[in-house]
């Protein structure tokens, strides 16, 4: 219907000043519609039943974890890719068994448990590390019992695990450290040490030597 046949139709119905309003708000409408056929913008997305009830978390990680996030990132200085609360069954996988009720029973007790944080090679994005906050939860019998759980797992995987308690202010140099030096402890385990890392060396120390005149 065009803007002049809505005007046929409203008018003896409308005093001149609600006669404005309205087709100052006609107006508007078919400019939004008009300017939204021309950008090719897809119409807003509804709900074709009842809405279900969930709502958006305020961000993905709590206060505390986003300040030991911008610290991990500045220990790493662009050396490996973060990932954030990564599924456990997405870093290591069961190993092929004979029965399948056992190879289940083993995944199932990693598929609904994350780590914290996540390294990974920046070029292959092969897990080098791995990485646990341990705030005061940690100190219940439960959770200790997870930890232990998930120490084992990535032990037996060959994954490193570090675990950091949770403070107030943290070294950047003493965790790039702890990084660097559990990457480094991968030699144990060659098979999964990066492309990149089997083939860099460390950096040797120039030695200077002074002549006696």
């Amino acid at each position: 219907m065009q803007l002049v046949d809505v005007v046929a139709v409203i008018r003896p119905y409308l005093s001149w000043p609600v006669g404005l309003g309205a087709l100052g708000v006609l107006f508007l409408l078919l400019l939004v519609r008009t300017f939204r056929m021309g950008s090719g913008l897809p119409a807003p997305r509804r709900l074709s039943g009842p809405r279900l009830p969930y709502q958006r978390r305020e961000a993905l990680f709590t206060p505390a974890e986003q300040r030991f996030l911008k610290v991990i990132d500045q220990a790493i200085d662009g050396r490996y890719h973060l990932f954030g609360k990564v599924r456990i069954a997405d870093v290591v996988e069961v190993e092929p068994l004979d029965n399948g009720q056992d190879w289940w029973r083993h995944f199932t007790k990693i598929s609904s448990k994350h780590l914290d944080y996540v390294l990974c090679d920046r070029d292959s994005l092969v897990v080098v590390c791995a990485i646990e906050l341990d705030d005061r939860s940690h100190d219940r019998p439960d959770r200790q019992e997870r930890d232990r759980f998930v120490d084992s797992v990535c032990l037996s995987a060959g994954v490193p695990l570090l675990h950091f308690r949770l403070r107030s202010s943290y070294s950047v140099s003493e965790v790039r450290k702890r990084i660097l030096m559990s990457v480094r402890d991968q030699q144990a385990y060659p098979e999964v040490i990066p492309p990149s890392e089997r083939s860099r060396k460390p950096a040797r120390t120039a030695k200077t030597s002074s002549r006696r005149r």
